[in-house]
């Protein structure tokens, strides 16, 4: 279990997964002072990003059908958000 980051618009993260299903949370964390919050995870094999982030909501999806067991990079950098095989 992590702490939860302290957000803000400059924030960078980066994971890497292999999805075993085409759903589920690969990442979440919230700062309960302020109720920002970044979610990333899998919809019918689909990348999904949400970030709130002074009561602003942003959501983005990726196109692209991730493979099962295949490892994916999700790189979050100051304002933009990419996925690297």
């Amino acid at each position: 279990i992590y702490p939860p980051l302290h957000l803000c618009i400059n924030t960078s993260l980066s994971i890497e997964f292999r999805p075993s299903g085409s759903n589920g949370l690969l990442f979440y964390t919230k700062d309960h002072q302020t109720n920002d919050s970044i979610l990333i995870r899998l919809e019918q094999k689909k990348l999904v990003y949400e970030r709130i982030i002074a009561k602003q909501k942003f959501i983005e999806q990726w196109d692209q059908i991730l493979q099962r067991h295949r490892w994916y990079q999700f790189v979050l950098q100051r304002r933009s958000s990419h996925v690297v095989e």
